[in-house]
């Protein structure tokens, strides 16, 4: 797979989840999310995780997608502080 692949794959499952973040929010559903968001986000969150771990090849694997998401939420947490 070349690297412009990898990034458009990226970048389809971070659009996805933006969508997703979304849909919790949407004021039209009868379950409204945000009227508890930290219980919803950490519903989509362990649903992505369940499907990291069962899908990995192995946990060591999964272990190094997760922290390699991890690391790049913090970087970018970092940098739009910096751009304040």
């Amino acid at each position: 797979m070349t690297h412009n692949q990898v990034e458009e794959r990226h970048s389809a499952g971070y659009e996805a989840g933006v969508e997703a973040i979304s849909t919790l929010y949407d004021s039209s559903r009868t379950n409204k999310s945000n009227e508890s968001p930290e219980a919803a986000l950490a519903g989509l969150l362990q649903s992505v995780l369940n499907f990291v771990y069962f899908a990995a090849p192995n946990i060591e694997e999964a272990e190094k997608l997760i922290k390699f998401a991890k690391d790049s939420a913090y970087e970018n947490m970092l940098k739009e502080r910096l751009n304040q």
